[in-house]
């Protein structure tokens, strides 16, 4: 993810992928060295400069830039900041809207204010240690500047045994021991070589709040279209395509509906999943009602798979490497359709209506059982320290904030080298008005698909992909009846096609049918493990663990070559 760079070590100038059309610029701060390597797009969204009391980076889009101009009664964007700056020098940025990082030197006090976005959006890393530091966007930025340097890259233990049990880290880790990144709704402070963190936005956590259904409905959609409205407005300010990622899940209709609904006249919808499946056939099916193109990346090569390194550099490893599946691919070919934001459903439940469906426990405080997370052979495993489980009061929240924000928009850091990917429920505001709404409301009332079956009731009648059943139908109360059903009639159906309907990776039928994926994993795999005993990377006993996740099934296969890609690209 292009973004900024900053060092008082030697620097190494920050690299991109092949494809990352960016602007590089430089500027001396006192003793640092500052970078940004920025895209070309949004540029007058982002700030690099510096005066006589101020050096501001800032990166991403800010969706209420206008509003906030507005507000305070500022002719200039850079005004606006440092008014915002002088108001707040710690939680400025709790105004702001959208998808952002950056840093702000305070010449006077020789200290730097480094900050990411409410929902991590934007990732940020940084590592602090006898008085050199260095902040980046990328973590291959901030490994080149310590290999150049001749400082210790060292696999961090706990961040390793997170990795290798989620598929994920959990909280500021990263796969360095003295890296880490700043965390969603978080900002540090550096000054002297010493590092304290600021949470500057605490998320609402469910009240127990008494409202009916209707004041429910109207509270949520309107704080949601305002929400795609701001992103939007963005698009056409600079005169760039709306990119609407559609799926067969809930979530990416309501997007797909609501553009149309408040007026997108650039839009364009983008969908991968292997041919056949029920992801494809809804996608279409939504493409055709609202008369809207439709990019099909089809899966059905696999050849995605053999992306790992490349995903893994653009994503700084923080996420297994085929959790974007064909979405990297798809992307670049949509290179030559002048995308701006690219609109996904991540963080939404509007079918389970929360991220833990259970009300039991939902509302409980936080914990590490969570098993369909869990990554095999690790079922069972909550031991781990993971310094996130103190920051929330419910284990709903919590796991929004690790399975969402954490592991599930890492793939924003690879979308970001093509377009600036941009989820509606993640904006503060909808965050704010969900959260007000009792989980029990939400998980067992399913508030959210009675939003859509008012809203938008033909998006309802579509069919849900993972059933095949339409979503208006999860209300019923005979519906687990139905998808009992439609359970046995896809595994019937599967038997006799070869292709399960319902899974848009079938990662066994690529095994299976595929040779070719063996023989370009088998000796890549090989020569990183052995390098890695041979140099001593980890102790056995992890080293034996990742070898047992490559030789597993052949979905977790892929946690083992993404740890092996990490390593090479960053450690070895």
């Amino acid at each position: 993810m292009p973004g900024f760079y900053i060092t008082n070590c030697k620097p190494v100038l920050p690299e991109n992928v092949p494809e990352a059309d960016c602007i590089r610029e430089q500027m001396q701060v006192d003793e640092f060295f500052v970078c940004r390597n920025t895209r070309r797009q949004f540029l007058n969204d982002k700030l690099f400069y510096q005066n006589e009391k101020y050096a501001v980076i800032l990166e991403g889009v800010i969706l209420n830039k206008r509003e906030l101009m507005e507000k305070y009664t500022m002719d200039s964007y850079e005004k606006l900041v440092e008014f915002l700056i002088d108001q707040d020098p710690q939680g400025f940025c709790e105004e702001f809207r959208g998808m952002f990082s950056g840093a702000v030197y305070h010449k006077q006090t020789k200290k730097w204010t480094v900050f990411s976005d409410h929902i991590g959006n934007r990732l940020v890393l940084y590592y602090v240690k006898d008085g050199k530091v260095i902040i980046g966007s990328q973590l291959n930025y901030i490994t080149d500047t310590m290999k150049a340097n001749a400082l210790e890259r060292k696999l961090s233990r706990v961040g390793a045994e997170q990795f290798i049990s989620y598929g994920c880290f959990l909280d500021e880790h990263s796969w360095l021991e003295d890296v880490k990144r700043i965390l969603p709704s978080d900002a540090i402070w550096i000054q002297n070589g010493n590092v304290s963190v600021y949470t500057y936005h605490t998320f609402r956590e469910t009240s127990n709040e008494e409202i009916s259904d209707e004041e429910a409905i109207a509270r949520l959609d309107e704080a949601f279209c305002r929400a795609v409205r701001r992103g939007l407005d963005k698009d056409r300010e600079y005169g760039y395509t709306d990119v609407i990622d559609i799926s067969g899940g809930a979530d990416s209709r309501m997007i797909a509906y609501t553009a149309k609904r408040l007026g997108a006249e650039n839009a364009i919808l983008a969908h991968y999943s292997q041919s056949g499946t029920n992801e494809m056939k809804v996608a279409l099916e939504i493409a055709n009602k609202l008369d809207l193109e439709c990019y099909v990346y089809a899966l059905d090569s696999a050849k995605f798979l053999m992306d790992a390194q490349r995903v893994i550099r653009m994503s700084s490893g923080t996420a297994y490497s085929a959790g974007i599946t064909g979405g990297e691919r798809l992307l670049r070919a949509l290179t030559g359709r002048n995308p701006g934001l690219e609109f996904t459903g991540l963080l939404g439940d509007i079918q389970e209506g929360a991220m833990i469906d259970d009300p039991m426990e939902t509302t409980k405080a936080p914990t590490m059982e969570y098993r369909r997370f869990l990554v095999e052979p690790e079922r069972g495993r909550t031991d781990l320290p993971v310094s996130t489980l103190n920051r929330f009061r419910t284990n709903n929240m919590f796991w929004l904030f690790v399975r969402g924000m954490l592991c599930g928009m890492s793939t924003f850091f690879t979308r970001q080298n093509y377009a600036e990917p941009y989820t509606p429920y993640g904006d503060v505001d909808f965050l704010d008005a969900i959260q007000s709404i009792p989980l029990e409301r939400l998980t067992g009332d399913k508030i959210q698909i009675k939003w859509m079956m008012l809203k938008y009731p033909e998006a309802a009648r579509i069919a849900y992909a993972v059933d095949g059943l339409p979503l208006q139908w999860h209300l019923k109360r005979w519906y687990p009846l139905a998808r009992r059903y439609a359970g046995y009639w896809n595994r019937v159906v599967g038997k006799l096609t070869g292709l399960n309907r319902t899974n848009m990776n079938p990662f066994w039928k690529w095994d299976r049918e595929k040779p070719w994926l063996r023989e370009w994993s088998d000796p890549f795999f090989a020569e990183v493990m052995e390098q890695a005993r041979r140099e001593k990377l980890a102790d056995s006993q992890m080293l034996d663990r990742v070898e047992q996740l490559y030789h597993g099934n052949p979905h977790v296969r892929y946690y083992g070559i993404t740890t092996a890609a990490c390593w090479k690209e960053f450690l070895l």
